[in-house]
């Protein structure tokens, strides 16, 4: 294996997920979307049950800048546009997953964990928008959550 083979190996697991997801759309297209979607649903829902269990009884704005910290510490920084009790808004630099480029409903699939995991600390429903992403060639990911109800 050259050099060219070993720079696109995976370098987390979250750049394996990526890399699986993409490879499995690629060979059979739009019916695989579902079952992406419902995977990484189930799997956010575990996520923000463990995170519920630490965070213990948090309000949606907490909940959303708690998760996505991470983010805010890699290079090149994800960016808070608006941190609200209803809605957060952000713009994120880098893909966790490397779509980017690989198309919207991918990533659209994927972020059903992100998502579930918010509904889940939250026990509330959340919308998730991305009007601009990576996956779909945009220069960084605009993403938008909002707090469906309010307790």
């Amino acid at each position: 294996m050259g050099k060219k083979a070993e720079e696109r190996r995976p370098q987390s697991h979250m750049e394996v997920e990526g890399l699986l997801c993409k490879n499995f759309y690629k060979r059979f297209g739009k019916a695989v979307l579902p079952m992406i979607e419902e995977v990484f649903r189930q799997w956010g829902r575990v996520l923000g049950e463990r995170m519920k269990k630490k965070l213990g009884d948090v309000d949606f704005k907490t909940a959303v800048l708690t998760y996505i910290k991470p983010a805010t510490k890699r290079e090149p920084k994800a960016e808070i546009i608006e941190a609200t009790e209803k809605r957060v808004e952000l713009k994120v630099y880098a893909c966790p997953y490397i779509l980017n480029g690989q198309g919207q409903e991918l990533c659209e699939a994927m972020m059903a964990m992100d998502r579930e995991i918010i509904n889940a600390i939250i026990k509330d429903e959340v919308r998730l928008e991305l009007p601009k992403t990576l996956a779909k060639g945009d220069d960084y990911c605009h993403a938008i959550l909002t707090r469906l109800t309010t307790a």
